[in-house]
């Protein structure tokens, strides 16, 4: 039986990297072991196989006409395709060959033929794996603004390498967020303060609004557009529209969640239609009022009577105590049954609750 060789050199037999099989057992373990092997041994393709499969950058080591071997070759850029830069003859100009290296890695663009830089298609299969792809693309194709919106649609962080010219258009910049929100962190800061660019993130992810500046912010459209999409995108919103009465009231009724209340100001936790709004359309958005209409025996019965979830976020200790909300026979009901045993109200109303 061959003893599995050690891919250190200095401790073998020299004899041994002549023995094929020998050979054949230290590449199938660390195929760039075979740099150690005799010269017929790298022309093996039996060895040079077993090498690639393990590691494809072992073709470096394999003799010039393995290298120009198109099935060889394409086993090792499939396991590594940074192997693509010790294909010999005109290997890197097979279509087959470089599609299959930047796929498996992207940057592999980097050592395939010009004209092969130069197809779109191959071009945006790498970018999608690496967008530092981007840079190793024909001339023309940087400067084609439809080729680059493809490019950023399918890898958002490509826009990073696209021209000084495009990064300063606008309607560049607007086009690369509508097709992918994750665009807008890459955009120059003006477009980020550009409430229509931020708007057409937001549209397809409210949490993009945490890469806006200030303006797009403080937009009531562009955060409302945002809360349709993620409710905790309110936690992005300025301070003056989470402070805003009339706006978080709109919110709420948008949301129909608990995530607003839990990121508007404490004076507003501790406005009762507020909340009383906000436990309507959510009962669990009571745990972020304040700890004083948490204890407040009256507006949670109001609230109860709107959404029997309430009583999930009620302070326990309202509910052990001998004078507690326990021994109200209505939300008893509520607790045992998970509903409210009386005809309940639903006005958005608090003092008409």
């Amino acid at each position: 039986m061959t003893q599995l060789a050690v891919v250190d050199s200095d401790s073998d037999n020299e004899s041994n990297w002549s023995d094929h099989d020998f050979v054949l057992a230290a590449v199938t373990t660390s195929g760039p072991s075979l740099k150690y092997a005799a010269e017929a041994l790298c022309a093996d393709r039996t060895i040079a196989l077993a090498a690639v499969e393990q590691d494809g950058l072992a073709l470096q080591f394999c003799s010039d006409e393995l290298r120009a071997d198109y099935a060889l070759a394409l086993v090792a850029v499939q396991q590594s395709g940074s192997a693509l830069q010790f294909v010999s003859g005109d290997l890197h100009k097979n279509q087959e060959i470089v599609l299959a290296a930047v796929r498996s890695d992207g940057s592999a663009l980097l050592y395939a033929a010009d004209e092969l830089r130069a197809d779109a298609d191959i071009v945006v299969e790498a970018v999608e794996r690496s967008s530092w792809a981007l840079q190793c693309a024909s001339r023309a194709l940087r400067r084609d603004r439809d080729f680059l919106l493809k490019a950023v649609e399918r890898r958002a962080s490509a826009f990073k390498f696209v021209s000084p010219v495009m990064h300063k258009d606008r309607d560049f910049s607007l086009a690369a967020v509508a097709r992918n929100c994750d665009c807008l962190p890459h955009v120059l800061d003006e477009f980020r303060n550009d409430c229509e660019v931020v708007m057409a993130a937001v549209r397809q992810d409210g949490t993009a609004l945490r890469f806006a500046s200030l303006a797009p912010r403080d937009d009531r459209d562009v955060v409302l557009e945002a809360l349709k999409r993620d409710a905790s995108a309110m936690q992005y919103a300025s301070e003056e529209l989470r402070s805003d009465r009339e706006f978080v009231l709109e919110a709420i009724a948008i949301e129909k969640g608990h995530l607003v209340l839990r990121y508007i100001s404490d004076d507003l936790k501790r406005d009762r239609q507020v909340v009383f709004n906000a436990v309507g359309e959510a009962g669990l958005a009571f745990a972020y009022a304040c700890d004083e209409l948490n204890q407040d025996k009256d507006l949670i019965r109001k609230s109860v009577r709107r959404n029997t979830d309430v009583i999930k976020s009620v302070n326990n200790s309202l509910l052990s105590t001998s004078d507690s909300l326990r021994d109200d026979p209505e939300l008893s009901a509520v607790e045992n049954d998970g509903h409210v045993s009386m005809q309940s109200g639903v006005g958005g109303r608090l003092d008409a609750a």
